[in-house]
């Protein structure tokens, strides 16, 4: 028996904002391995893991901090997030941000568009979690949700800068649990990732998703793959995508 990286501090059980949780370390082989087995495994029992990073840099700290001084309690800011998420209508939300979107697609056909590529031709999925590691170790919540997109109402995060705000998050994860069947398993103090069992592979389906994806994080494409054809090459048959806002 050889023991994985980061093993012997995923047997340590704790608490983190209020909910049971598991020191896991920093590898992400492990990580993504004890995920795939904790959300098959606590499935059964009501549960649903979520991964967290424990920043060095106190800002996860900080956002639990100021979420306990305005609800009272970790519990009290989840069961209103819930609520919010309910008046949040994910088509008017994408709609509403529609305008920033023609903007940056002016921008992508005049500077960044390659005529010559083809991204049904090109994948360049994500098959692996990421784990970004400039600091701090991963924790795995175990949510007492009972939808997977309900688990981003237990953590603090959105609300700074082009992130959405924590109830738009909930709002957007039903709609894209609903259609394609993703769910949302990382969080750190600024990126999400979501887990997709069935990846998306439907050409019209990619298009549409891409296009919801740039309104709802625009960093991932200017600050990361640099073209909209070259993010769809990423989704399509991807069972992990990437958020992340500066």
């Amino acid at each position: 028996y050889v023991q994985l990286p980061g093993e012997q501090a995923a047997s340590q059980q704790s608490g983190y904002l209020g909910l049971e949780c598991i020191e896991a370390g920093t590898d992400s082989y492990y990580i993504q391995s004890l995920y795939l087995e904790k959300l098959e495994e606590w499935k059964g029992e009501g549960y649903i893991p979520l991964i967290v990073q424990k920043d060095d840099f106190g800002v996860m700290e900080d956002s639990v901090s100021r979420a306990v001084m305005e609800y009272g309690s970790m519990e009290n800011y989840a069961k209103e997030m819930l609520e919010k998420a309910k008046q949040v209508d994910a088509d008017q939300f994408f709609e509403e941000n529609r305008e920033n979107y023609e903007l940056w697609m002016e921008w992508a056909e005049e500077e960044a568009a390659d005529p010559d590529y083809s991204w049904e031709d090109d994948p360049d999925i994500q098959s692996d979690l990421y784990l970004p590691g400039y600091g701090g170790t991963y924790l795995f919540l175990k949510v007492p949700a009972k939808e997977p997109y309900e688990v981003l109402a237990y953590v603090p995060f959105g609300g700074y800068n082009e992130c959405p705000l924590p109830e738009e998050h909930i709002a957007v994860a039903k709609r894209w649990y609903e259609l394609y069947g993703a769910v949302p398993c990382a969080v750190g103090y600024d990126t999400l990732q979501y887990y997709l069992e069935e990846p998306v592979t439907d050409r019209e389906a990619v298009e549409k998703l891409s296009e919801e994806m740039m309104i709802y994080c625009a960093d991932i494409v200017f600050q990361g793959v640099g073209d909209l054809d070259y993010l769809k090459a990423s989704i399509k048959g991807s069972p992990f995508w990437f958020f992340w806002w500066d």
